[in-house]
Protein backbone atom coordinates (compact mmCIF):
# COMPACT_ATOMS: atom_id res chain seq x y z
CA UNK A 1 0.00 0.00 0.00
CA UNK A 2 1.53 3.51 -0.46
CA UNK A 3 2.35 5.40 2.45
CA UNK A 4 0.09 8.67 2.25
CA UNK A 5 2.08 11.93 2.03
CA UNK A 6 2.40 13.59 5.71
CA UNK A 7 3.24 17.11 4.93
CA UNK A 8 3.36 19.74 1.94
CA UNK A 9 6.84 18.58 -0.47
CA UNK A 10 9.61 21.24 -1.12
CA UNK A 11 12.71 21.34 -3.52
CA UNK A 12 15.50 23.32 -2.66
CA UNK A 13 17.00 24.81 -6.07
CA UNK A 14 20.45 26.70 -5.35
CA UNK A 15 24.04 27.02 -6.60
CA UNK A 16 26.97 24.51 -5.24
CA UNK A 17 29.13 28.41 -4.70
CA UNK A 18 31.35 26.30 -1.90
CA UNK A 19 31.15 23.67 0.39
CA UNK A 20 30.45 26.17 3.43
CA UNK A 21 27.64 27.40 1.42
CA UNK A 22 26.21 23.53 0.77
CA UNK A 23 26.48 22.72 4.04
CA UNK A 24 24.17 25.93 4.91
CA UNK A 25 21.55 24.40 2.40
CA UNK A 26 21.76 21.02 4.05
CA UNK A 27 21.24 22.17 6.78
CA UNK A 28 17.77 24.21 5.77
CA UNK A 29 16.46 20.99 4.26
CA UNK A 30 17.63 19.05 7.48
CA UNK A 31 15.61 21.45 9.55
CA UNK A 32 12.53 21.69 7.07
CA UNK A 33 12.18 17.97 7.16
CA UNK A 34 12.45 18.36 10.99
CA UNK A 35 10.00 20.35 11.08
CA UNK A 36 7.01 18.66 9.26
CA UNK A 37 8.21 19.75 5.28
CA UNK A 38 8.70 16.97 3.03
CA UNK A 39 11.76 18.96 1.37
CA UNK A 40 13.82 17.55 -1.45
CA UNK A 41 17.26 18.43 -2.27
CA UNK A 42 20.03 17.12 -4.51
CA UNK A 43 22.59 16.22 -1.54
CA UNK A 44 20.36 13.79 -0.36
CA UNK A 45 20.29 11.42 -3.85
CA UNK A 46 21.99 8.27 -3.17
CA UNK A 47 25.25 7.78 -5.28
CA UNK A 48 25.75 11.01 -5.69
CA UNK A 49 23.51 11.25 -9.07
CA UNK A 50 19.94 9.70 -9.91
CA UNK A 51 19.21 6.73 -12.46
CA UNK A 52 17.39 8.91 -14.55
CA UNK A 53 20.27 12.01 -14.93
CA UNK A 54 20.07 15.26 -13.69
CA UNK A 55 17.91 16.55 -15.65
CA UNK A 56 15.22 14.70 -15.57
CA UNK A 57 14.68 14.42 -12.01
CA UNK A 58 15.14 18.20 -11.58
CA UNK A 59 12.10 18.85 -14.10
CA UNK A 60 10.45 16.01 -12.04
CA UNK A 61 10.86 17.49 -8.51
CA UNK A 62 9.88 20.79 -9.59
CA UNK A 63 6.74 19.71 -11.34
CA UNK A 64 5.75 17.57 -8.42
CA UNK A 65 6.86 19.55 -5.48
CA UNK A 66 4.00 22.01 -3.89
CA UNK A 67 6.88 24.88 -3.44
CA UNK A 68 10.01 25.12 -5.03
CA UNK A 69 12.67 27.27 -2.16
CA UNK A 70 15.58 29.39 -4.43
CA UNK A 71 18.21 30.13 -2.42
CA UNK A 72 19.40 33.25 -3.93
CA UNK A 73 23.13 34.20 -3.63
CA UNK A 74 25.46 35.92 -5.60
CA UNK A 75 26.30 32.47 -7.93
CA UNK A 76 22.82 31.80 -8.41
CA UNK A 77 22.40 35.33 -9.48
CA UNK A 78 24.88 35.33 -12.12
CA UNK A 79 24.16 31.46 -13.59
CA UNK A 80 20.68 32.64 -13.96
CA UNK A 81 21.18 35.58 -15.62
CA UNK A 82 23.73 33.54 -17.85
CA UNK A 83 26.82 35.61 -17.06
CA UNK A 84 29.21 32.96 -16.22
CA UNK A 85 30.79 30.91 -19.10
CA UNK A 86 28.12 28.43 -20.71
CA UNK A 87 30.08 24.89 -19.33
CA UNK A 88 29.84 26.66 -15.51
CA UNK A 89 26.60 25.69 -13.45
CA UNK A 90 24.51 23.84 -16.28
CA UNK A 91 22.56 22.53 -13.14
CA UNK A 92 21.44 25.96 -12.08
CA UNK A 93 21.11 26.99 -15.63
CA UNK A 94 18.73 24.43 -16.74
CA UNK A 95 16.79 24.96 -13.27
CA UNK A 96 16.23 28.27 -13.96
CA UNK A 97 15.31 27.59 -17.72
CA UNK A 98 12.21 25.53 -16.40
CA UNK A 99 11.52 28.18 -13.51
CA UNK A 100 10.99 30.57 -16.22
CA UNK A 101 9.18 28.62 -18.86
CA UNK A 102 6.53 27.66 -15.98
CA UNK A 103 6.30 30.80 -14.26
CA UNK A 104 5.23 32.01 -18.25
CA UNK A 105 3.14 28.82 -18.84
CA UNK A 106 1.86 28.24 -15.21
CA UNK A 107 -0.32 30.66 -13.79
CA UNK A 108 0.02 28.96 -10.23
CA UNK A 109 3.53 28.64 -10.42
CA UNK A 110 4.64 31.76 -8.87
CA UNK A 111 2.70 31.03 -5.76
CA UNK A 112 4.70 27.85 -5.32
CA UNK A 113 8.14 29.68 -5.94
CA UNK A 114 9.79 31.22 -2.59
CA UNK A 115 13.04 32.58 -2.87
CA UNK A 116 14.83 32.85 -0.22
CA UNK A 117 18.04 34.13 1.39
CA UNK A 118 20.43 32.73 3.61
CA UNK A 119 24.05 33.85 5.21
CA UNK A 120 25.70 35.55 2.32
CA UNK A 121 22.80 36.16 0.26
CA UNK A 122 21.49 39.67 -0.50
CA UNK A 123 18.35 40.93 -1.67
CA UNK A 124 19.73 41.89 -5.23
CA UNK A 125 20.48 38.00 -5.40
CA UNK A 126 17.00 37.16 -6.31
CA UNK A 127 15.65 37.54 -9.60
CA UNK A 128 13.54 40.43 -10.87
CA UNK A 129 10.32 38.14 -11.36
CA UNK A 130 10.38 37.52 -7.98
CA UNK A 131 11.60 39.93 -5.45
CA UNK A 132 8.22 40.94 -4.73
CA UNK A 133 8.00 37.43 -2.47
CA UNK A 134 11.44 36.88 -1.33
CA UNK A 135 12.13 35.02 2.81
CA UNK A 136 15.09 36.72 4.31
CA UNK A 137 16.33 33.43 6.35
CA UNK A 138 19.11 35.60 8.50
CA UNK A 139 16.54 36.18 10.93
CA UNK A 140 14.64 33.69 12.44
CA UNK A 141 11.68 35.76 11.76
CA UNK A 142 11.79 34.83 8.42
CA UNK A 143 12.45 31.36 8.58
CA UNK A 144 9.10 31.49 10.58
CA UNK A 145 7.32 33.32 7.45
CA UNK A 146 8.70 30.42 5.44
CA UNK A 147 6.70 27.73 7.71
CA UNK A 148 3.61 30.20 7.63
CA UNK A 149 3.91 30.63 3.70
CA UNK A 150 4.41 26.53 3.35
CA UNK A 151 1.75 25.50 5.89
CA UNK A 152 -0.86 28.36 5.11
CA UNK A 153 -0.93 29.67 8.70
CA UNK A 154 -2.04 32.94 8.81
CA UNK A 155 0.27 35.70 11.07
CA UNK A 156 -2.41 36.02 13.51
CA UNK A 157 -5.34 34.37 14.33
CA UNK A 158 -8.58 36.16 13.30
CA UNK A 159 -11.21 36.77 15.96
CA UNK A 160 -14.84 36.45 15.26
CA UNK A 161 -16.61 40.12 14.28
CA UNK A 162 -17.67 41.88 17.32
CA UNK A 163 -20.74 44.17 17.79
CA UNK A 164 -18.69 46.88 16.70
CA UNK A 165 -19.05 50.68 17.48
CA UNK A 166 -20.19 51.50 13.69
CA UNK A 167 -20.79 55.13 15.01
CA UNK A 168 -18.02 56.33 16.76
CA UNK A 169 -15.61 55.11 14.27
CA UNK A 170 -17.17 55.09 11.11
CA UNK A 171 -14.84 56.34 8.21
CA UNK A 172 -16.22 59.55 6.74
CA UNK A 173 -16.73 60.13 3.60
CA UNK A 174 -13.88 62.17 2.07
CA UNK A 175 -11.69 62.61 -1.26
CA UNK A 176 -9.07 60.97 -2.10
CA UNK A 177 -5.91 62.76 -0.77
CA UNK A 178 -3.33 64.04 -3.31
CA UNK A 179 -0.09 63.67 -2.04
CA UNK A 180 2.96 65.67 -3.32
CA UNK A 181 4.76 63.95 -6.04
CA UNK A 182 8.03 64.83 -4.59
CA UNK A 183 7.05 63.52 -1.21
CA UNK A 184 6.00 60.15 -3.64
CA UNK A 185 9.22 60.25 -5.15
CA UNK A 186 10.97 60.17 -1.65
CA UNK A 187 8.97 56.90 -0.80
CA UNK A 188 10.17 55.37 -3.74
CA UNK A 189 13.71 55.63 -3.01
CA UNK A 190 13.09 54.01 0.37
CA UNK A 191 11.40 51.24 -0.76
CA UNK A 192 13.19 50.07 -3.71
CA UNK A 193 15.82 48.66 -1.07
CA UNK A 194 13.32 46.27 -0.27
CA UNK A 195 10.87 45.76 -2.99
CA UNK A 196 13.33 46.24 -5.46
CA UNK A 197 11.46 48.12 -9.11
CA UNK A 198 8.37 46.79 -8.19
CA UNK A 199 8.08 50.12 -5.32
CA UNK A 200 7.06 52.35 -7.67
CA UNK A 201 3.74 50.39 -8.71
CA UNK A 202 3.33 50.08 -5.03
CA UNK A 203 3.81 53.27 -3.97
CA UNK A 204 1.46 54.47 -6.70
CA UNK A 205 -1.13 51.92 -5.86
CA UNK A 206 -0.87 52.77 -2.02
CA UNK A 207 -1.26 56.34 -2.37
CA UNK A 208 -4.76 56.02 -3.94
CA UNK A 209 -5.68 54.42 -0.73
CA UNK A 210 -4.19 56.73 1.88
CA UNK A 211 -5.89 59.60 4.07
CA UNK A 212 -2.62 60.60 5.27
CA UNK A 213 1.40 60.83 5.20
CA UNK A 214 1.27 58.87 8.16
CA UNK A 215 -1.29 56.24 7.00
CA UNK A 216 0.94 55.94 3.47
CA UNK A 217 3.83 55.21 5.37
CA UNK A 218 2.33 52.36 7.17
CA UNK A 219 0.83 50.89 4.67
CA UNK A 220 4.25 51.08 2.61
CA UNK A 221 5.70 48.79 5.45
CA UNK A 222 3.09 46.62 5.66
CA UNK A 223 4.24 45.56 1.78
CA UNK A 224 7.34 44.68 2.90
CA UNK A 225 7.49 40.93 3.86
CA UNK A 226 10.39 41.41 6.19
CA UNK A 227 10.09 43.10 9.42
CA UNK A 228 13.70 43.91 9.74
CA UNK A 229 13.30 45.65 6.18
CA UNK A 230 10.14 47.32 7.32
CA UNK A 231 11.53 48.74 10.32
CA UNK A 232 14.65 49.91 8.51
CA UNK A 233 12.00 51.54 5.93
CA UNK A 234 10.18 53.34 8.63
CA UNK A 235 13.51 54.26 10.20
CA UNK A 236 14.87 56.07 6.72
CA UNK A 237 11.72 57.77 5.81
CA UNK A 238 10.72 59.10 9.50
CA UNK A 239 12.01 61.89 9.56
CA UNK A 240 11.41 63.01 6.11
CA UNK A 241 8.33 62.25 5.35
CA UNK A 242 6.65 63.75 8.19
CA UNK A 243 8.15 67.24 7.89
CA UNK A 244 6.48 66.93 4.49
CA UNK A 245 2.65 65.90 6.44
CA UNK A 246 1.45 69.60 5.46
CA UNK A 247 1.09 68.39 1.12
CA UNK A 248 -1.18 65.60 2.71
CA UNK A 249 -4.00 67.65 3.93
CA UNK A 250 -4.77 70.70 5.73
CA UNK A 251 -4.22 70.68 10.20
CA UNK A 252 -7.27 69.35 12.05
CA UNK A 253 -7.91 71.54 15.15
CA UNK A 254 -8.81 69.20 17.66
CA UNK A 255 -10.60 69.05 20.92
CA UNK A 256 -8.42 69.57 23.99
CA UNK A 257 -10.32 67.71 26.50
CA UNK A 258 -9.59 64.55 23.80
CA UNK A 259 -5.92 65.37 23.28
CA UNK A 260 -5.99 65.64 27.23
CA UNK A 261 -7.45 62.42 27.56
CA UNK A 262 -5.44 60.59 24.83
CA UNK A 263 -2.03 61.79 26.80
CA UNK A 264 -3.51 60.29 29.95
CA UNK A 265 -4.85 56.83 28.49
CA UNK A 266 -1.65 56.40 26.68
CA UNK A 267 0.98 57.19 29.47
CA UNK A 268 -0.88 54.10 31.19
CA UNK A 269 0.73 52.08 28.66
CA UNK A 270 4.04 54.07 27.38
CA UNK A 271 4.86 56.17 30.45
CA UNK A 272 6.03 59.87 30.10
CA UNK A 273 6.24 59.67 26.33
CA UNK A 274 2.68 59.43 25.77
CA UNK A 275 2.77 63.48 25.53
CA UNK A 276 4.89 63.85 22.51
CA UNK A 277 3.40 60.62 21.01
CA UNK A 278 0.01 62.26 21.30
CA UNK A 279 1.26 66.04 19.86
CA UNK A 280 2.98 64.10 17.00
CA UNK A 281 0.51 61.90 16.05
CA UNK A 282 -2.12 64.90 16.26
CA UNK A 283 -0.25 66.57 13.74
CA UNK A 284 -0.94 63.66 10.94
CA UNK A 285 -4.43 62.35 11.81
CA UNK A 286 -7.18 63.54 10.24
CA UNK A 287 -9.63 61.97 11.85
CA UNK A 288 -10.62 60.72 15.49
CA UNK A 289 -10.71 56.90 14.29
CA UNK A 290 -7.31 57.88 12.56
CA UNK A 291 -5.89 59.70 15.91
CA UNK A 292 -7.04 56.78 18.24
CA UNK A 293 -5.63 53.97 16.36
CA UNK A 294 -2.49 55.38 15.54
CA UNK A 295 -1.81 56.16 19.03
CA UNK A 296 -3.09 52.58 19.71
CA UNK A 297 -0.32 51.28 17.19
CA UNK A 298 2.62 53.04 19.22
CA UNK A 299 1.33 50.35 22.39
CA UNK A 300 3.15 46.86 21.63
CA UNK A 301 1.16 44.86 23.81
CA UNK A 302 -2.55 43.19 22.04
CA UNK A 303 -3.86 44.00 25.38
CA UNK A 304 -3.16 46.78 26.21
CA UNK A 305 -3.73 47.89 22.69
CA UNK A 306 -7.35 46.16 23.28
CA UNK A 307 -7.96 48.76 26.50
CA UNK A 308 -6.81 51.66 25.32
CA UNK A 309 -9.32 51.33 22.09
CA UNK A 310 -11.99 50.54 24.61
CA UNK A 311 -11.56 53.75 26.45
CA UNK A 312 -12.38 55.05 23.40
CA UNK A 313 -15.10 52.90 21.67
CA UNK A 314 -18.10 55.03 23.61
CA UNK A 315 -19.23 58.82 23.67
CA UNK A 316 -17.31 61.30 24.70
Amino acid sequence: MQQERQGPTALISYSHDSAQHMARVLALANRLRADGVDCEVDQYVPGGAPPEGWPRWMQSRIEQSDFVLMVCSDVYARRVLRQEPVDVGRGVIWEANLLYNLLYFDDTFKRRTIPIIIEGGEVRHVPLPFRDGYCDLRAESGYRELLQRIFGIPGAAKPELGPGTAREFAPPVAATVRFDPELLERLQTALVDALGPIARQVVERTSRRAQTVADLVERLAGEIPDAKDAAAFRARVRADVYDAGRHAAPAVVWDPDLLQRARKELAQHIGPMAKVVVDRVAREARTRRDLIESLAGEIAAPEDRRRFLAAFSGPD
